[in-house]
C-alpha cells in the first residue's frame, strides 16, 4: 500500500489567499454546512485581522477539481480544471474575508475603519473613515 501524503503547513498573507479564491483554487466542498455568521461576526473577524490578533488556521484538502462556475462569498468565479484547495475548516472566516474585501458594495458587507477610534463598523464613522476592501 502506498504511503499517505504528508500534511504540510503554509503561511499566506490575506491578499495571497484571496487571490487564490479569485482564481478558483479555493473551493467549498458540497459536504460543508450552511453559513451561519452574520454582520457582527464578520466585523469582529475583520477587527481581529486589523489588530493582528490570532484568528485561527484554515484547513484545506488538496484534490483535483473540474472546471466549473463557483460562487464564493457572493463573488462569481469561473474556475479552471486543476488542483483545488477544498475548505475543510475555516469556511465562515474565509467567506467573511471574501465578502468584506472582494464584494464590499452589498448591504451588510461594506465595512469602514474610523481613523480616529480605530473601530471597524458597517457605517462610516463620525470622523474620517475609509472603506475596508481590497
Amino acid at each position: 500500500m502506498p504511503a499517505a501524503p504528508r500534511s504540510t503547513a503554509h503561511a499566506l498573507k490575506v491578499e495571497d489567499l484571496l487571490e487564490r479564491v479569485q482564481r478558483g483554487v479555493v473551493r467549498v466542498p458540497r459536504f460543508q454546512r450552511a453559513l451561519r455568521w452574520g454582520t457582527k461576526e464578520n466585523r469582529l473577524l475583520l477587527d481581529s485581522v486589523y489588530r493582528g490578533f490570532p484568528v485561527g488556521s484554515l484547513l484545506f484538502w488538496v484534490r483535483p477539481a473540474p472546471a466549473e462556475r463557483l460562487e464564493f462569498g457572493g463573488l462569481p468565479i469561473d474556475a479552471d480544471k486543476g488542483e483545488a484547495w477544498y475548505v475543510v475548516d475555516g469556511q465562515q472566516r474565509l467567506n467573511a474575508l471574501v465578502e468584506a474585501l472582494l464584494t464590499p458594495g452589498q448591504p451588510g458587507r461594506a465595512f469602514h475603519l474610523d481613523l480616529e477610534s480605530g473601530e471597524i463598523s458597517t457605517e462610516p464613522g463620525e470622523h474620517r473613515s475609509i472603506p475596508v476592501h481590497a
